[in-house]
């Protein structure tokens, strides 16, 4: 079975990782993980007939252990990475698609409000259409505004479009059509503005 996974050594360069050089690393804790790391990143195969969610796992695993360094920001380079499927998605997009909510959370829990504010935002965002597929909308909306609020500061248009977007499908669902309504409106604004077409006729069909 051909591996979904990029070549192990492309992705340490990524990450900025010399397996070599981790012999100088002092604390022998800091340098158990990250040969824990590198190990399910080179050594991890998945058998033939593996589930999807196995033939992700050395990158999963060793995910985790660098969430154990507090090494935030590569973390979330491996969620970002593309997997070679036919659709190239990202990581954490894929275990979406797979229908992998348990695992995705998990993953969006250890570096959520950790990383760069950019990153950050799409992390926010994400976890706010997870919960609104897992029916909590509460927690849905409460995720979306931060990473509306985010991207406003920064001013990252298509991140504030895709949260207004996000949010007027929420309030529409829940029966609150007013505010939905001035959701998909102000989305319809930005879509414009940046010349997004797909997110200029998704907020015309509710608008309209």
């Amino acid at each position: 079975m051909d591996s979904i996974l990029p070549p192990a050594d492309a992705i340490l360069e990524k990450l900025e990782i010399e397996p070599k050089s981790l012999r100088t690393i002092k604390s022998a804790q800091e340098r158990s993980q990250y040969r824990a790391g590198v190990n399910w990143l080179k050594r991890y195969r998945s058998p033939d007939g593996a589930s999807n969610l196995e033939q992700v796992r050395g990158w999963l695993e060793a995910f985790h252990h660098l969430c154990e360094l507090e090494a935030w920001e590569k973390g979330a380079i491996l969620l970002f990475s593309r997997l070679e499927t036919e659709t190239r998605e990202e990581l954490h997009d894929q275990l979406n698609l797979w229908g992998h909510h348990t695992e995705l959370n998990q993953v969006y829990s250890r570096v959520v409000n950790q990383i760069s504010p950019k990153l950050n935002a799409i992390i926010l965002n994400s976890l706010g259409r997870l919960w609104t597929d897992l029916g909590d909308y509460g927690k849905a909306i409460d995720y979306h505004k931060q990473s509306l609020a985010i991207d406003e500061e920064l001013g990252q248009m298509q991140g504030v479009g895709a949260s207004l977007g996000n949010l007027g499908v929420i309030y529409y669902s829940i029966g609150e059509y007013e505010t939905a309504i001035q959701s998909h409106e102000q989305h319809l604004k930005v879509a414009r503005k940046i010349k997004d077409i797909p997110g200029e006729g998704n907020a015309l069909r509710v608008v309209n």
